[in-house]
């Protein structure tokens, strides 16, 4: 067991360091990955656990907290014949955590190529976003370890060097989706998904990947590229019949994902071009969009999900202001698409209710 302290001694000569008061051998330990996985409800998926640095090994302790509100685990699958004898179990700690515990000794210590292929969980999936972690920053990476062929705990501080967090995305993909105003910039890269039929331009629409930038197009039976779809030179769309609901979440989504907490913004949006605000954001479901515009012309205003289903669709009269209500949807981002004659802006809207 390790404890949080200030400051370790190296033991000369002995290739231990005293931390706290406990003896912790100078190696390091593995670095663990774990997998990050997009699905849909429903469906299961397998999260694989990685290492690299596994040298001299002669146990294992994992621990990693999953909300079971989103997955329901179902077993350990793909194990390395290496790890003959390892123990896995989901054990329940709350409604909305859940601890997989992961153990593993052996009398002949395991040696491995950088990137081995641990094992996987294997999981049923439900509805909604969820991190599989590894450890809790209060509670000082307690719950893992790895030891040596003498049974030495190796060094794992900080622990976020040594265990990498994976993420599990499940999410509905609607059965026909006409892509948005879309432009894929130069360095982006996203993509859009349907059960059946999926279209990109289109009357009064626009779809355009500039020199750069990557487009993805994932559909269960058609693709359909209409005129207003213009792909620049350098730039790249990629087009997928999926047979085995293998769909993908667009590449900007994650990375928001991962920072909910850090994601608060002022309770006012500052501007954006087409003088639009939207308040509060983050909210918790109700909202006010806002144009400073004069004169006559009305602005339209869609809500969109991260995988493209329409929310709202409505025209905010120059000058006004609307209450828009997203109680109903789940927490999460979802973009709001503001178009003005020929100029239009994409603002992220975070739902958060914790």
């Amino acid at each position: 067991m390790k404890f949080c302290c200030l400051a370790n001694q190296l033991l000369i000569g002995t290739g231990l360091i005293l931390a706290c008061g406990q003896y912790i051998h100078a190696q390091n330990a593995p670095v663990t990955t774990v997998g990050s996985v997009v699905a849909v409800p429903a469906s299961e998926v397998t999260v694989p656990f990685t290492v690299t640095g596994f040298s001299n090994i002669g146990s294992l302790s994992l621990h990693i907290d999953f909300d079971p509100r989103v997955l329901t685990y179902l077993d350990a699958v793909n194990i390395l014949p290496g790890l003959s004898g390892i123990m896995v179990n989901d054990n329940h700690v709350s409604d909305t955590l859940h601890k997989i515990m992961a153990t593993w000794s052996s009398v002949t210590p395991l040696n491995l190529a950088d990137g081995t292929h641990l094992f996987d969980l294997k999981f049923l999936t439900l509805s909604g976003i969820t991190w599989l972690t590894f450890n809790n920053e209060v509670n000082h990476g307690i719950e893992c370890e790895y030891s040596n062929a003498a049974g030495n705990p190796l060094n794992d501080l900080p622990t976020s060097t040594f265990y990498v967090n994976g993420q599990v995305s499940v999410f509905t993909v609607p059965a026909v989706f006409d892509i948005p105003f879309a432009t894929i910039n130069n360095g982006e890269t996203n993509c859009y998904n349907a059960s059946q039929t999926l279209t990109a331009g289109g009357i009064g629409k626009t779809f355009t990947v500039q020199s750069g930038g990557t487009a993805t197009l994932i559909a269960g039976s058609n693709i359909r590229i209409l005129p207003g779809s213009r792909i620049y030179q350098g730039g790249k769309l990629h087009g997928y019949i999926t047979t085995t609901e293998n769909y993908c979440l667009p590449a900007s989504i994650p990375s928001v994902l991962s920072s909910f907490k850090q994601a608060m913004e002022p309770a006012t949006a500052p501007d954006i071009p087409l003088a639009c605000k939207v308040f509060p954001n983050p909210t918790t479901g109700k909202f006010t969009v806002e144009s400073s515009f004069a004169g006559s012309g009305g602005i339209r205003i869609t809500i969109h999900s991260v995988i493209g289903e329409k929310l709202y669709d409505g025209i905010l009269p120059a000058s006004g202001k609307i209450g828009c209500s997203l109680e109903k949807y789940p927490e999460g981002i979802y973009l709001l698409n503001v178009v003005r004659e020929n100029e239009s802006e994409v603002k992220k809207i975070i739902i958060l209710r914790r």
